[in-house]
């Protein structure tokens, strides 16, 4: 087995929404954590790790949505999202299977997705989206003066890991 640590200088998780004035993203920087792999680094055959997210430092570049965000969430209560992946299965078209649970909120959730590995500049990319209802969550759908934000959000994960010496 062969760990990779997530290169957080070079990771993202974005967080797409959609609400009554348009679509809205917000990007959290800098996610930290590590998994393991098969030695080639492309099997996923007893991979496991975990990802870890900073709320503070989800951002959409819309100060007042960022704010009335963080405190919907009770960012000073739940400071963290965290994944943690439990197994994988190679799939069809190169991609992977993935089976874990994610925490956010203080929710803890199944979560089941596919992944895309693919080997980048001595190390890998992780690649994926899942679509994920905010209310699974115990989070109603936001709601400010005129602004409606739907409860269903689009999560794409692009994480740059090298292996760990």
């Amino acid at each position: 087995m062969q760990w990779f640590v997530i290169d957080p200088g070079r990771s993202t998780v974005i967080i797409e929404a959609r609400s009554s004035v348009g679509p809205i993203a917000w990007e959290v920087t800098s996610p930290v954590g590590a998994f393991t792999l098969a030695q080639d680094g492309l099997d996923p055959t007893g991979a496991a790790g975990h990802l870890e997210l900073e709320l503070a430092r989800m951002s959409s570049g819309n100060r007042v949505y960022d704010a009335e965000l963080l405190r919907r969430v009770d960012a000073h209560r739940f400071p963290r999202a965290r994944l943690e992946l439990s197994s994988a299965t190679t799939a069809e078209d190169g991609l992977i299977q993935a089976v874990g649970t994610v925490e956010f909120h203080g929710v803890r959730r199944p979560l089941n997705g596919t992944l895309r590995l693919e080997r980048a500049g001595g190390g890998l990319l992780v690649t994926g989206q899942h679509v994920v209802d905010i209310r699974d969550f115990e989070l109603p759908p936001p709601t400010m003066l005129m602004l409606k934000i739907y409860p269903d959000v689009h999560v794409h994960l692009i994480v740059s890991a090298r292996p760990d010496a």
